[in-house]
């Protein structure tokens, strides 16, 4: 009877049936399109070397991959900020810029069936109502003045809009305290891109630039110096109505909030400048009206 005992070694492993990996996930829903054009976006920027989410599943339109746990690019920037590591601030910077560039050079292997155009109508439509709500001076003339400024948006819309705000970059596995013991190498490695929603839409080359560098914690001068490094072969009116248009958004996202939300404000703008978005803005309007009188 004992003949028929395995007399092998039995290790712990050998108990286990199989292996497996747990990850928290989350899930997006949306149109199959929509999904399809997200998870298409996601593979590219894998096979361009960016750091992306693990998958887990694409069903019908919903679209499920790993919870990136972290902290915003955006907010590692503020705590920074507050600290006064500036070179390090520039370096992250500098890494979301190259990143932009390298999305827009490489976008000739981007697999989506149909590219459509940023929806730049509505959009500077809205820019257009909350600024005659707040009673600014210039909107008049912008308005008579709106069909340059769409032909010029439409004409130099050429590239997938990454949508490159540093709020949709995660630093994983860290928090506010890690982000002040790292350095800017440590920071840079753990940057994962998320949110590729709008990348089968075609935007300025200006447009994801701007959405990089303007916000109120990154020092003038370096914003300067990578819009001038970055910008440098964009023709002036790209730039000019590229960043109107995208500043617009920034600054009447926030106004919005603020005037028909406040408690909604409070909870996702209150830390921010206000003034600093609202002052870029009104310089861009500044640009604009000189490119077009």
């Amino acid at each position: 009877m004992n003949d028929y005992i395995d007399r092998r070694v039995v290790t712990p492993t050998d108990l286990i049936k199989e292996e497996k990996s747990i990850i928290k996930t989350i899930t997006k829903f949306d149109t199959v399109r929509h999904s399809l054009n997200e998870f298409a976006g996601f593979q590219f920027a894998k096979s361009i070397g960016c750091s992306i989410p693990t998958f887990v599943s694409l069903n019908d339109g919903a679209l499920t991959m790993e919870f990136v746990e972290g902290i915003s690019v955006y907010r590692t920037m503020e705590v920074l900020a507050k600290h006064g590591y500036v070179d390090v601030i520039e370096k992250i910077v500098k890494y979301l810029c190259d990143d932009v560039h390298n999305i827009q050079e490489q976008r000739k292997f981007l697999t989506i069936d149909k590219l459509e155009y940023y929806d730049v109508r509505k959009k500077v439509g809205e820019i257009f109502t909350v600024m005659q709500d707040d009673n600014w001076k210039n909107v008049e003339l912008l308005l008579r003045r709106s069909f340059k400024i769409l032909k010029i948006f439409e004409e130099y819309a050429c590239v997938p809009f990454r949508d490159a705000t540093p709020k949709n970059y995660i630093v994983r596995g860290m928090c506010e305290r890690s982000i002040l013991q790292g350095d800017a190498d440590t920071i840079i490695k753990n940057i994962v891109s998320i949110d590729f929603s709008t990348i089968n839409t075609l935007t300025t080359r200006i447009d994801d630039f701007a959405s990089v560098l303007y916000h109120y914690m990154i020092p003038d001068d370096i914003r300067s110096k990578m819009m001038k490094s970055f910008t440098k072969d964009m023709p002036k009116e790209d730039v000019v109505i590229g960043t109107f248009v995208r500043l617009g958004r920034f600054w009447v996202r926030r106004r919005y909030y603020q005037k028909e939300y406040p408690e909604l404000f409070d909870k996702r703008y209150a830390y921010e400048n206000m003034k600093f978005y609202e002052e870029s803005f009104r310089k861009s309007v500044d640009d604009v009206i000189q490119l077009i009188s």
